[in-house]
């Protein structure tokens, strides 16, 4: 099987592939296990980069993803930079972009209209809305 992490390492900092591999693949595991108990699927298998000898201009690591499109493709990409390598800072990572792609693009623009149509429902309208739609 090809590794679905990408590991960039131009200065040749220590890490353990092993790791690297294991923790992904138990982190998709684990996070359909906790959320779907009934399931004994893993979550989607993805492209992520580890990027080691990096970080953010505030000098910390970070993780992000960059959705393309309105349906998950291989043009979208899930990114890990850390200045050192750190199992437990990569794993966490993994779990958090983990948690971004449960959810379709779709699904997260519905769910916001949703939470703000709700909100605007269960809240009274002020005096300077009122004034405003005059």
């Amino acid at each position: 099987m090809l590794s679905q992490v990408i590991v960039e390492n131009p200065s040749q900092l220590e890490y353990r592939q092993d790791q690297v591999e294991i923790a992904y693949e138990f982190a998709r595991k684990q996070v359909a296990e906790e959320l779907f108990p009934a399931h004994r699927d893993s979550v989607p298998a993805f492209q992520v980069t580890l990027k080691l000898g990096c970080q953010d201009p505030s000098g910390l690591d970070y993780a992000e993803t960059r959705i393309m499109g309105p349906k998950p493709s291989t043009d979208d990409s899930a990114v890990i930079c850390m200045k050192t390598w750190n199992l437990e800072r990569f794993s966490y990572a993994l779990i958090k972009i983990i948690e971004g792609r449960l959810l379709s693009y779709r699904k997260r623009i519905a769910i916001v209209e949703d939470v703000v149509r709700r909100v605007k429902s269960s809240t009274p309208v002020t005096v300077a809305e009122l004034k405003s739609k005059r």
